[in-house]
């Protein structure tokens, strides 16, 4: 068990060293559509009040029904 835990340790040890190897990889450039976006969130809200209403609708027709 101890020397597992010491080559863990090691092994530990050693990862930053294998890490500076390789090159930096710079991230693409990201060319999002706004009108998607937009659409995305204008659908969103729209669910998520349709959804309210739905609630508050059958809570609403619930009471009357009592």
């Amino acid at each position: 068990m101890h020397k597992l835990f010491a080559g863990a340790f090691s092994l530990l040890m050693a990862l930053p060293a294998f890490a500076d190897d390789a090159p930096p990889v710079a991230a693409p450039p990201v060319d999002a559509d706004p009108t998607a976006l937009i659409l995305f969130a204008l659908l969103f809200v729209a669910m998520i009040g349709g959804f309210a209403a739905y609630i508050w609708l059958k809570e609403r027709a619930k009471a009357r029904s009592k």
